[in-house]
């Protein structure tokens, strides 16, 4: 199963990603500037 920790590890890992918070869900969003890369939902 992938956790979130998972997703913001190999997110945070590509060169120019940034990672925020949802305006609605506030679960966290990882960017690359200007486009949203992914949105980690936990279910």
């Amino acid at each position: 199963m992938t956790t979130t920790e998972k997703i913001r590890r190999w997110a945070l890992a590509l060169p120019g990603v940034e990672e925020a918070s949802h305006f609605r869900f506030h679960v966290p969003v990882f960017k690359q500037a200007p486009k949203r890369l992914v949105a980690a939902f936990d279910a």
